[in-house]
């Protein structure tokens, strides 16, 4: 069973992600939080808003044994953008759901979900902010509002990890 370790409210699940590697944590684990307060986009010049209702959260695996000989960060982060539109297009029983390379999701030409890899060899923390319930920008689209679903952000997370587990697994 894999360690989940929810906050109510944390700058960056990431940047708490990488201080419990930095202090040791040798195990796969989780950070979620309903609220972040710095969250981080894959350009470090921008920060998201992040409101309560949407599903904040880093996955931590250990990727030594991974298959990957090339650029890790992008294959870890196409293979997690390929099983979260699956996710949420069977969630929404559509496939409204297209991948915008490097790392998001758009309904229509809408942000719905972003992903940001890091590598902490011999650790991938895998940063994914979800809107469920809110837009934090104009730009962006959340589940409620677009598709009349609103699930717990929190109910997400074990099935997105142990679809990421067997997925770096099978690479």
């Amino acid at each position: 069973m894999v360690k989940i370790i929810s906050l109510k409210k944390i700058d960056s699940t990431n940047s708490y992600a990488k201080h419990l590697l930095n202090k040791g944590t040798n195990k796969n684990f989780i950070v979620t939080a309903e609220q972040q307060t710095a969250g981080r986009g894959r350009l470090n010049n921008r920060v998201w808003i992040s409101p309560p209702g949407n599903l904040y959260a880093s996955f931590v695996f250990n990727i030594s044994e991974v298959n990957i000989s090339i650029n890790k960060t992008a294959v870890i982060t196409s293979t997690v953008l390929k099983l979260l539109k699956d996710h949420i297009n069977n969630l929404t029983k559509t496939n409204y759901i297209v991948i915008k390379p490097p790392n998001d999701l758009l309904v229509g030409n809408k942000k719905l979900c972003g992903v940001l890899v890091e590598i902490m060899y011999p650790f991938a923390i895998i940063g994914i902010g979800l809107n469920i319930e809110h837009s934090p920008i104009e730009r962006a689209a959340n589940l409620k509002d677009t598709f009349g679903i609103v699930v717990d952000p929190f109910d997400c997370v074990k099935g997105i990890y142990e679809q990421i587990d067997t997925a770096l697994r099978n690479l």
